[in-house]
């Protein structure tokens, strides 16, 4: 089960057990978000802040929504954190795995794509915005996050995942990119430099993987790289 599954199995319980009306985007809205905030939470596209806010919302532990392990039933704060032991034990003694994230983790921000072809500095974000947790260290203070759609760089990224580009970082041959089309609004495909005209404007084709898509060419449309992808937040497991 996802995240997303035990969320829904909450929402479901409580509607049988106490009779309320009970919906992914009436629990967005008394969380004070909007009710289109409940199609990425469906998506496990959860910020942990959110995460908890939704625990104490449905009366329950973070930890059972995170990965299912221990009660639904809210726990208190010392049963929490013993749980929250036994499963770091645990994790450490599986050689197949590694914790490869410490410290406090950073909010990048998911923004559409018509705001990062806008190839602005600065988002415009409020309580609705909605965030993916990075732990990479080098990422700039020009980091957002897009959410991908259509099938163009499918099968390795397909809708509904995340994306983490940084603006500041130019890329190599190969590297996923988010460029700037013609129409101004952000397109994601994998880059390609092919040289340089007469008076140094560079030339690169933006390729999507899957075959079934056109390439884009710098020398036909006009295209502007924005910034280089340097996470892919995925699910393992789709409906």
């Amino acid at each position: 089960m996802t995240i997303a599954d035990r969320i829904e199995e909450k929402i479901r319980k409580i509607k049988i057990k106490d009779g309320k009306k009970m919906s992914w985007s009436r629990m967005a809205t008394d969380l004070g978000f909007s009710a289109q905030a409940s199609t990425r939470w469906k998506k496990d596209i959860i910020a942990t802040d959110t995460l908890q806010k939704i625990a104490e919302y449905l009366d329950t532990n973070v930890g059972w929504l995170l990965n299912g392990e221990g009660s639904s039933a809210k726990i208190n704060n010392t049963e929490s954190s013993e749980s929250n032991n036994e499963s770091f034990e645990k994790k450490q003694m599986d050689n197949n795995a590694r914790l490869a994230f410490q410290g406090e983790g950073r909010k990048i921000p998911i923004i559409s794509y018509v705001e990062a072809g806008s190839c602005s500095t600065v988002f415009e974000l409020d309580s609705t915005t909605e965030y993916i947790v990075s732990f990479n260290e080098d990422l700039s203070d020009e980091s957002f996050a897009l959410i991908v759609k259509g099938y163009s760089m499918a099968p390795e990224f397909n809708p509904g995942d995340a994306i983490i580009v940084d603006k500041k970082i130019l890329p190599y041959p190969g590297d996923c990119v988010v460029a700037q089309n013609e129409g101004h609004e952000a397109t994601f495909k994998k880059y390609k430099p092919r040289g340089y005209t007469e008076t140094g404007t560079e030339i690169f084709d933006l390729e999507p993987i899957n075959p079934d898509y056109p390439i884009l060419r710098s020398n036909v449309q006009n295209l502007r790289i924005i910034g280089t992808v340097l996470e892919h937040h995925k699910k393992l497991r789709r409906k």
